[in-house]
């Protein structure tokens, strides 16, 4: 019975394409995207934006859909003037990172969500709201840095 159990964890495992590496890794290459995510915005490549995103990203938003979303983000917030990075939590394939950032037109809190294979980030999901986070109300990052 064991042997059954075991095997139908690595055949769950296995279709999950779920790998067990380093966590560290995972935030270094999620932080790593974040940059390049920051730059594409600071020039306005939206497009180049999007195409960052993974395939489930892009089967819930057009590329229209989400360029039209980050220039009225841009319209509200302004241009970003610096993001600090206040959490990572890192999963199996998948890293979530939380920042602070300042924009031309006030504070805004990201959460930025990449799933991480083979030293590859892609966009999960993305959101922007104002102000600034409670940190007293979030748990301490999971990733090891």
């Amino acid at each position: 019975m064991k042997k059954i159990g075991l095997l139908s964890l690595a055949v769950l495992l296995g279709a999950c394409d779920i790998h067990f590496g380093s966590f560290a890794n995972d935030w270094k290459t999620a932080d790593a995207a974040t940059d390049v995510f920051h730059q594409y915005a600071a020039q306005g490549k939206f497009s180049a934006m999007y195409g960052m995103g993974s395939a489930l990203m892009k089967q819930q938003q057009t590329e229209q859909e989400f360029v039209q979303a980050a220039e009225q983000g841009m319209q509200i917030y302004g241009p970003m003037k610096v993001a600090r990075q206040l959490r990572a939590a890192c999963f199996p394939n998948q890293v979530r990172l939380l920042y602070q950032t300042e924009f031309q037109n006030g504070k805004g809190t990201e959460k930025l969500v990449w799933q991480v294979r083979e030293n590859k980030a892609e966009l999960i999901s993305y959101q922007v709201e104002p102000g600034e986070v409670d940190l007293d109300s979030l748990p301490d990052s999971s990733c090891s840095k």
